[in-house]
């Protein structure tokens, strides 16, 4: 599950926290963790494609911040949209090695002053 509290804001700082649950809705640590970011077309943002978190834990915060949350140039309307795609490995009851892949919107303020 991906927890989005509020809207990022243009060239700002913004936490994306997920938090993991196996088939039978209890909390667990994925083996491997990687997570993407893009625009609605597939466009990778900033260089952020397939990055592992170092230290997987069943609740981590993935920190955006600047260059991230730029507004490119074909998103002049406000706000943009970002997508989140998380990819994991886990282990349960039911198998090791188990995919956990999810994606999430999210959505930035175009500021006008900023550029």
């Amino acid at each position: 599950m991906i927890t989005i509290a509020t809207r990022a804001v243009e060239k700002s700082t913004f936490a994306l926290v997920v938090t993991f649950y196996d088939e039978l809705n209890a909390l667990v640590i994925p083996n491997e963790i990687y997570w993407t970011l893009t625009n609605r077309q597939g466009d990778i943002i900033n260089g952020l494609s397939h990055v592992m978190v170092g230290v997987p834990g069943s609740t981590i915060t993935i920190l955006l911040k600047g260059a991230d949350l730029a507004i490119q140039s074909d998103e002049a309307s406000s706000p943009a949209s970002r997508l989140l795609t998380i990819e994991a490995l886990y282990d349960s009851s039911l198998g090791l090695g188990l995919p956990f892949n999810e994606e999430a919107v999210f959505f930035i303020d175009n500021l006008t002053k900023i550029s």
